[in-house]
């Protein structure tokens, strides 16, 4: 086997130099420094060079090094090819070789020097001459010495390594062996190895499956960091410990049973392991260190051994669901505390039974608490859930968590006769598009729906009398809401982010709209408060920067600092005793950009997205409510002419074009301002006036066309701070109806 793989490496070199490295430069340019055996080579004046050879030998004697830093920077080099007999590469040795993407490496390397491949990022190609199991047997200096530490495949036999059984005889596998080899898929360990090497197998990101054989006794610190697609690990049974940071980020791991003689868990261990779900710690233990299963949202339900005296500082910080723990240690864990590793942070119970409470019914976990079923985890895969109509004949609550973070649903059917949505319980399920709620249910927790940021309509059932804190916070597809009307309270960034939110409808139960509640919901265009409602608090509206219009009843008794940035808030229908007046800061600022505060019906006006305020006879185009990018306004409203009022379009960042035509006579002030994908406006000859900063942060503005000449032009008024539009070029005598 040997004898062939020198014949195949002396084959890749023939083929290399004869064909992939035509301009290959030898010995006249490299530099060659005498060293016991033989000589090191180093790049010379052969620097500007994409393809090297060594050469096997220098004046008969043999190349045995590469010298430290000996082709370190050579930013031209592609390919390189290391000659048999070399022993060392040394530290340094292609740092910063940022376009090197492949190396033959011989099979009498013994040693390669710390940061040898540092900033190889290009490298993708590592041929060697020997076997897995000759390199097993080079000791890298650390972490950026291992040629595939960027994710380079490495080839063994000419075939690129996925499948990896090393001999008898390999007693071994040393710190970085096969480090960043993301093609691995699979590897059997032979009896006899007694040791994994720190982060020996860190990086492999397609590793599924490892055989560990029984004489395995230590496992090193990150020796499978980031291994994603390890879905089981097998322990030896003589393993006496799990290093920091082992198996972190084996987020593909569903099941790990711990061997009887392990008494510590390192710290970081199985962090982030969030697909884990089945975890039984061996009898032995007696420490479970820092953050060791930090981020195991999967986890359920955990047995702590008798013997275990210290969970350290986070240790199971981030169990999102882990409800059950069975203590048959001496430790005062107790249901709640962030204490011991915060292993019962999330916990329903803890006790010392003989059994676990859980039961598992068609991919759904139910945990019996109190004589309540909760629904606290599922397993499944199905994208369209209709949950179970009861657990065991009987109602259940979902739990706190329980679809957390879940990305492939979406959509959900909760059955009658649920009465609560449990804290976060849909939190993060990004692509839940509908969400069917029940008249059953009677609470929805705090962020029990944040961040679905795909969920496109959501009705509030009567049975529920709040909504609390930021339950449906950064639902950024939200178009519509419907609240029940025994709803009493909005809770504080109830809907905080909900960009897209169009229509909301009121329930006639409110009585409070808590601080930031409609945050930042800048498609909403109208507000009717119900008559009951009593306060608006604090930023309650602001930054809805298309909201045009409310309505506040007689109710309402005090509003706080709600409405800021609320820029196109050009009508105020006050019904209340509160005094508004235009254009002031006071009663929490509503009225500081409108133009009437009145008492009758609404004056606003909705034609084709664009929205209306007639006031003193001159109508307004206050504001538009669409996704077009390129708008052509309307030529007249109801026949008439209109003018286009300020701040109308200010911040429509995605607007690339407008075209305004002859029936306005005005540009109010800040119209546009921000529109910075603005790239052309095709201006009217009705325009007689533009006003302060109407074009202001327009960056990308280029062209301006005028339907009249250029005199005409010149009688425009326009108001400082408009530079964006006076230095774009101007077409004149131009169609700007297109």
């Amino acid at each position: 086997m040997k004898k062939f793989l020198r014949l195949f490496l002396a084959s890749v070199l023939a083929a290399l130099a004869a064909v992939a490295l035509t301009s290959c430069i030898y010995s006249p340019k490299l530099e060659f420094e005498p060293v016991s055996g033989g000589y090191a080579v180093s790049v010379g004046n052969a620097g500007s060079q994409t393809r090297i050879e060594i050469p096997s030998t220098y004046e008969g004697l043999p190349v045995v090094a590469i010298k430290d830093g000996g082709f370190d920077e050579c930013k031209k080099l592609q390919s390189i090819v290391i000659p048999e007999g070399v022993k060392i590469i040394g530290s340094r040795a292609f740092e910063g070789c940022g376009l090197l993407t492949e190396i033959v490496i011989p099979d009498t390397v013994e040693r390669i020097g710390t940061d040898s491949f540092r900033y190889c990022t290009s490298l993708e190609k590592v041929y060697y001459g020997g076997t897995p199991d000759d390199w097993c047997g080079i000791s890298f200096g650390a972490f950026l010495a291992v040629p595939t530490c960027y994710g380079a495949d490495i080839y063994f036999g000419g075939e690129v390594a996925r499948d990896i059984t090393l001999s008898e005889g390999v007693t071994e596998i040393k710190d970085f062996a096969f480090m960043g080899c993301e093609s691995l898929e699979h590897l059997i360990i032979p009896e006899g190895v007694t040791s994994i090497g720190d982060q020996a197998f860190y990086g492999c990101t397609s590793l599924k499956s490892i055989v560990i054989p029984n004489s395995v006794r230590v496992i090193g610190d990150s020796a499978f960091y980031n291994c994603a697609s390890l879905t089981a690990v097998d322990l030896p049974d003589d393993l006496q410990s799990i290093g920091r940071y082992t198996f972190y980020n084996c987020y593909s791991l569903t099941s790990l049973t711990l061997p009887d003689k392990v008494g510590v868990i390192g710290d970081h261990a199985f962090a982030h392991c969030s697909g884990l779900r089945e975890l039984t710690l061996g009898d032995a233990l007696r420490s479970i260190g820092d953050s060791a299963f930090r981020s195991c949202t999967n986890i359920i339900s955990i047995e702590i051994p008798a013997d275990v005296n210290n969970i350290a500082k986070s240790a199971f910080s981030g169990c999102h669901r882990l409800v059950e723990v069975i203590n048959r240690s001496s430790l005062g864990i107790t249901a709640g505390a962030d204490s011991y590793g915060s292993v019962a942070q999330r916990a329903l119970e803890v006790h010392g039974n003989e059994s676990s409470r859980l039961t598992v019914c068609d991919s759904y976990a139910f945990y019996l608490c109190d004589g309540e079923y909760r629904l606290v985890n599922y397993f499944g895969s199905s994208p369209r859930l209709s949950l179970p109509a009861s657990c065991n004949g009987q109602p259940y609550s979902i739990n706190d968590y329980a679809f957390f973070g879940i990305g492939t649903v979406t959509k959900v059917i909760i059955p009658d006769g649920v009465t609560n949505i449990g804290n976060s319980a849909f939190e993060d399920c990004i692509n839940l598009k509908q969400a069917d709620i029940p008249g059953s249910v009677e609470r929805i927790g705090y962020r029990a729906f944040s961040g679905c940021t795909s969920l496109d309509e959501i009705s509030i059932p009567d049975g529920i009398g709040e909504i609390a804190a930021y339950s449906f916070h950064n639902c950024t597809d939200l178009k519509r809401v419907s609240v029940g009307n025994n709803v009493t309270s909005i809770g504080a960034s109830a809907f905080w982010g909900c960009t897209d939110l169009r229509g909301v409808t009121l329930g006639g139960g409110l009585v409070g709209i808590g601080r930031a509640a409609f945050y930042g919901c800048d498609s909403l265009t109208a507000v009717t408060i119900p008559e009951g409602t009593q306060t608006i608090a604090e930023a309650a509206f602001s930054g809805c920067g298309s909201l045009a219009s409310i309505v506040i009843p007689a109710s309402i008794t005090e509003i706080g600092d709600g409405f800021l940035a609320c820029y196109r808030l050009v009508e105020i229908i006050n019904r209340s005793a509160l005094k508004i007046t235009v254009g002031t800061d006071t009663v929490g600022g509503i009225a500081k950009y409108a133009m009437d505060v009145h008492s009758g019906e609404s004056r606003i006006s909705v034609s084709n997205d664009y929205l209306f305020y007639t006031r003193d006879g001159v109508n307004y185009l206050v504001g538009y409510s669409g996704d077009s990018v390129v708008l052509n306004l309307p030529e007249t409203f109801n026949g008439e002419s209109y003018d286009i009022s300020k701040y109308a379009f200010m911040y429509c960042e995605d607007l690339v074009k407008v075209i305004i035509p002859d029936a306005v006579s005005a540009i109010g002030r800040e119209a546009f301002s921000g529109c910075i994908s603005l790239r052309s406006v095709n201006v009217g000859r009705g325009v007689k006036r533009i006003g302060e900063a109407a074009f202001y942060g327009c960056t990308s503005l280029a062209d301006v066309y005028y339907a009249g000449m250029e005199a005409e032009w010149n009688q425009i008024y326009v108001d400082w701070d408009n530079a964006a539009l006076t230095k774009a070029k101007r077409h004149y005598d131009v169609n700007t109806a297109s």
